[in-house]
């Protein structure tokens, strides 16, 4: 019995590199990546333009994508490069747990990163098929379509995109990586008590949210979306965000908030293991009775 149990407890290199690194986890992330990008360059259902011809709700003016509060570049800036950036100061300068060595540093960097990059492109996934099923049309529509005798004149890759409104990719994009940030900043204050009193950790876990909300807002001001669709986009990056978060952390209050799973079961594995010259001994007496 005590033979099963060492060679059950055993794994090999292999097994043990694609669990300690979550290699799987990553092509998962990679494949959903891939697919988001091809749906999010989908066409998207035609709704028919002639019953919403005079609709005030589409008749803003159109702000070009460059001319807007947040464009791309800086979204992907705000939402995925900064809590990344954010996450690896954490790291480097104050790793949860109890042991600070090179390969647990990492091991942490690996799970948080995963997180958010699992968060990150999950969201552009369901957002864009989302979108690409509705084809709700933009609060700038009109402009863009340019509309003469029912037909659209105007650019066809700027009506294509005005035809993706529901729901708000900037402000879904956002708080999957900026509240995922918030979750695991709040997971790490979670159990700091200092003497200058709890209230200060309010902000400073809060700080991402808010900027993800002022990116969905701003969606509202250029004319890009209309309420609903930043409401919807903000209740699926915070929903995504929290389900990859738990995938790989506990719950904040738990003892080892802040710590990824996979570590706590090293950590565990360890303690429970009995000593080598336990082990060699063990085996020496079975030997022996044999």
């Amino acid at each position: 019995m005590e033979q099963e149990g060492l060679l059950a407890g055993s794994a090999s290199p292999r097994t043990s590199l694609l669990a300690r690194w979550s290699l799987g986890d990553w092509a998962v992330t990679a494949v959903l990546f891939v697919a988001g990008v091809w749906a999010d360059h989908a066409a998207p259902f035609h709704r028919q333009i002639v019953p919403q011809e005079h609709d005030p709700a589409i008749s803003y003016k159109h702000t070009p994508s460059d001319h807007a509060r947040i464009p791309t570049p800086l979204l992907f800036k705000l939402a995925f490069w900064l809590p990344l950036s954010v996450l690896v100061a954490i790291m480097l300068l104050c790793p949860a747990g109890k042991s600070f060595s090179q390969a647990n540093r990492m091991s942490q960097l690996n799970e948080a990163a995963l997180g958010l990059c699992s968060s990150f492109a999950s969201t552009l996934l369901v957002v864009s098929l989302i979108k690409n099923q509705v084809g709700r049309l933009r609060p700038d529509f009109l402009d863009r379509c340019k509309l003469e005798a029912g037909i659209c004149t105007g650019l066809p890759a700027v009506i294509m995109e005005g035809r993706k409104s529901f729901p708000s990719g900037h402000t879904a994009l956002s708080f999957a990586g900026l509240g995922f940030l918030t979750l695991y900043i709040g997971a790490r204050l979670y159990h700091v008590h200092a003497c200058c009193g709890e209230l200060w950790k309010l902000p400073v876990v809060l700080a991402p949210w808010f900027a993800a909300l002022c990116v969905g807002l701003s969606r509202i001001a250029d004319y890009w979306h209309h309420w609903e669709d930043v409401l919807v986009g903000g209740l699926i990056g915070n929903l995504i965000a929290y389900i990859m978060y738990r995938q790989r952390y506990p719950l904040p209050s738990d003892d080892q908030g802040g710590l990824p799973y996979v570590l706590q079961v090293s950590t565990q594995k360890q303690r429970s293991s009995p000593p080598s010259n336990v082990q060699s001994s063990t085996l020496d007496v079975h030997e022996f009775r044999v």
